[in-house]
């Protein structure tokens, strides 16, 4: 996990194979794309001159840290409000996702649609890395999105989804309750 997004450096910066990559990726002419021209009097594709560029030599990981430093530029231009509000919405968008995949695993008929378990959890994995897909190079934790707006702006935005009544519900239940078996949990027999 990513604490501090002040600190990070991209690839290039700090490992020379990366480096060498980067110098010739960037001397590369762009890339062409395939236009329709007029040949015999039909219209067809034309076939670019393109060079291949050099092949990527990152790691995933590195890929990975990359582009959550690009993204962070991206995150830089927007203000505290807009992020507060992004924060607030993916953690209701996780909260009511589990809410429905709990009431699937409890056999709630009132779930809208019934949808397998194993699609309720891949959604809740979309989830969690902020929409971003299943990829591993594109991935960012929701987590890794709080941490950025606590350090950006100075915050204190807790990293659960539960809401304030249900940790006081929560830690009421766990005061009270003399073992798990009371609090609905396994029972260790």
């Amino acid at each position: 996990m990513r604490t501090n997004y002040k600190l990070l450096q991209y690839s290039w910066e700090t490992d020379p194979k990366v480096k060498e990559w980067k110098i010739a990726y960037d001397a590369t002419p762009p890339m062409q794309f395939p236009k329709r021209i007029k040949y015999g009097g039909e219209w067809v594709w034309s076939v670019p001159d393109n060079e291949p560029g050099p092949k990527d030599v990152r790691s995933d990981e590195q890929f990975n840290n990359d582009w959550f430093i690009r993204t962070c530029e991206a995150w830089d231009r927007l203000d505290e409000k807009k992020h507060v509000r992004d924060v607030q919405t993916i953690k209701n968008k996780i909260r009511s996702q589990l809410i429905r995949i709990h009431k699937l695993k409890n056999g709630d008929r009132s779930v809208c649609w019934r949808r397998p378990l194993e699609s309720e959890l891949s959604t809740l994995e979309w989830l969690e890395y902020m929409e971003k897909g299943i990829d591993q190079k594109y991935k960012i934790h929701w987590t890794e999105y709080v941490d950025y707006v606590n350090v950006r702006f100075g915050l204190k935005i807790r990293k659960d989804v539960l809401t304030d009544h249900e940790i006081k519900k929560s830690k009421l239940i766990i005061d009270l309750a003399p073992n798990p078996v009371a609090i609905g949990g396994a029972n260790d027999e």
